[in-house]
């Protein structure tokens, strides 16, 4: 089995907060050669603020190909702060260059969905994780038609960390593959 340092180049990374902001979690995943997704839980904070103050050091000295964030929930608090704004201004220290930064939106059934299916196939590799177990027992299926979220059995309960592994293995399968190192090559 791979480590994350193993997999570099293919990390992706995902933060969610708990209602309240009481709690924050930064999950990495990545695909390892046989298929299977590797996840990890990367830090957590016990306030927004922590959080704001040291996630962007710690994205750049992870360098993921990608992270991400789930918008339509509590992460909404750090939206400024996650913005990508490389565009607006070549010196901004966010995000870290060759760090792809991505919302997710519109996916979300698919990132809860998905991790459920891959979860349930054994395709998730992982270490124990307390928090993750916890957050996954306070967590329920919202169903809006033929598609569900994750939702909380609880007002409150947080399930923080569910979200940040979620949103974590949702990016890492959607990376593109890792560009070939390249090799020198000389005559003779």
């Amino acid at each position: 089995q791979k480590s994350f340092a193993d997999l570099r180049g293919q990390v992706a990374m995902c933060v969610d907060i708990a209602p309240g902001g009481k709690h924050v979690s930064l999950y990495a995943a990545a695909v390892q050669p046989d298929g299977k997704i590797r996840i990890g839980l990367a830090r957590e904070w016990f306030s927004v603020e922590a959080a704001r103050r040291e996630l962007p050091a710690l994205v750049a000295k992870v360098k993921p190909r990608a992270f991400g964030w789930l918008p339509a929930g509590p992460a909404v608090a750090l939206a400024v702060d996650l913005a990508d704004r490389s565009a607006k201004n070549a010196r901004a220290p966010w995000p870290p260059y060759g760090v792809a930064v991505e919302e997710i939106r519109g996916e979300v059934p698919a990132v809860c969905m998905g991790f459920d299916q891959l979860v349930t196939a054994g395709q998730i590799v992982r270490v124990a994780d307390a928090l993750l177990d916890e957050h996954v027992g306070n967590a329920e299926r919202y169903v809006t038609g033929d598609v569900w979220r994750f939702s909380r059995r609880v007002p409150d309960a947080p399930v923080d960390a569910l979200y940040g592994a979620a949103g974590a293995v949702h990016l890492a399968r959607t990376l593109s593959p890792p560009p070939a190192r390249l090799r020198a090559v000389t005559a003779e």
